[in-house]
């Protein structure tokens, strides 16, 4: 956004506009239209290009008021966005958003067109509230695409929340054509599986995303990926229904590789004690922290595979359910009797991700139901 010191506020929420007012230095004059020179472009008006007509741009509430000024001040049987013989008027919002009207207009009051992109910040503020949201359309989704990436090296430590911002970004760096939410915030529709625990790997985590024109997917895929950072990268992408289920529907568990070299060394015969437990219990009572304190969870009915498949290395099929599912540091902190802060420092891995037979594109994809 420009600097509000010599362009037109935009709302940022930074003023309460009685207090706290958003001009605070003027280059020429103190008053409203005067503190931004004589003839100012507008950036949002430079940023729009020629293409949009005039006024086409502005708020709501600035067109309403500049509508209602006019009207008032139009004599009678004169276009209401008529200028006055010899002066330039700002844009008159919907009225002057018509060509032929304002055209006619200027033609009986022989004066060249009002300037683009011209007001003051004082008619901003006077607009309130509905100066918030320009009125914009919204074009419905034409179009949704599936991509499958990994999330490796360094980018195992962007949080999910970090991670939504920035494949907003790529999108629009992308120049793809995102479809937006309806109401007072539009966003882009995105879709994600289930937020990764920050430092951890994937190889198959999901973002769905709506199009408002139909791209090929390959094309999709390469100029979404092109834009992300390293350590994020597409490994698929297929183009889906537009009312197809989202990504954690019928997910039915993950597996995770765990290397536990740094809290066993070289016993691997321990290791293969205490999961040779785990597996002969008929349950494993663990206390699990969630958003409304600590409860106990029944570890062994959410693990339907535990095994040592490398020296230092323990693969963990977790089951996801409607319930809730379990952390592998978790458990394996459990098993292994390790403080809070050592087990979440264990290396993670998501390697496969389970889903319901009834959607299952081979039989690997199914969670197996035994250890």
């Amino acid at each position: 956004t420009p600097d509000c010191s010599i362009e037109r506020c935009t709302y940022c929420g930074a003023c309460d506009f009685t207090k706290i007012r958003n001009v605070t230095y003027h280059v020429r004059g103190a008053k409203g239209g005067e503190h931004r020179g004589d003839m100012i472009d507008n950036w949002a008006q430079m940023t729009v290009g020629d293409e949009e007509s005039s006024g086409s741009w502005e708020p709501r509430g600035w067109q309403k008021i500049q509508d209602k000024a006019a009207r008032k001040l139009a004599p009678s049987g004169v276009a209401a966005d008529a200028p006055a013989a010899g002066h330039d008027v700002p844009p008159l919002g919907n009225v002057a958003s018509n060509p032929s009207i304002a055209a006619a207009a200027r033609e009986a009051a022989g004066t060249r067109p009002a300037a683009r992109g011209l007001g003051n910040a004082e008619e901003w503020l006077n607009a309130g509230t509905e100066a918030l949201a320009p009125a914009v359309a919204i074009l419905p989704a034409a179009m949704r695409a599936r991509l499958t990436y990994a999330k490796r090296g360094r980018a195992r430590f962007i949080s999910h929340l970090e991670l939504i911002e920035i494949f907003d970004r790529a999108c629009r760096r992308a120049k793809l054509p995102l479809a937006f939410s309806q109401g007072f915030r539009p966003s882009p529709k995105l879709r994600f599986s289930p937020g990764l625990p920050v430092g951890a790997e994937s190889d198959c985590e999901v973002l769905d995303v709506d199009l408002t024109a139909e791209l090929p997917i390959a094309e999709v895929a390469a100029r979404f990926g092109a834009h992300l950072p390293e350590g994020l990268l597409v490994t698929a992408a297929e183009s889906i229904a537009l009312h197809a289920p989202s990504p954690e529907h019928d997910l039915a568990g993950f597996r995770y590789r765990v290397d536990v070299r740094d809290i066993v060394g070289d016993d691997g015969d321990a290791i293969d004690t205490r999961l040779a437990a785990f597996l002969a219990a008929e349950a494993f009572p663990l206390r699990k922290r969630t958003g409304h304190g600590e409860k106990t969870i029944d570890a062994r009915q959410l693990v339907s595979s535990l095994a040592r498949v490398a020296p230092h290395v323990i693969e963990i099929d977790v089951r996801f359910t409607a319930a809730g599912s379990l952390k592998p540091t978790e458990l394996l902190g459990a098993l292994f009797d390790l403080a809070p802060d050592m087990a979440r420092a264990l290396p993670l891995y998501k390697t496969h991700a389970f889903y319901a037979p009834t959607i299952a594109s081979s039989p690997a994809d199914s969670l197996p139901t035994s250890a």
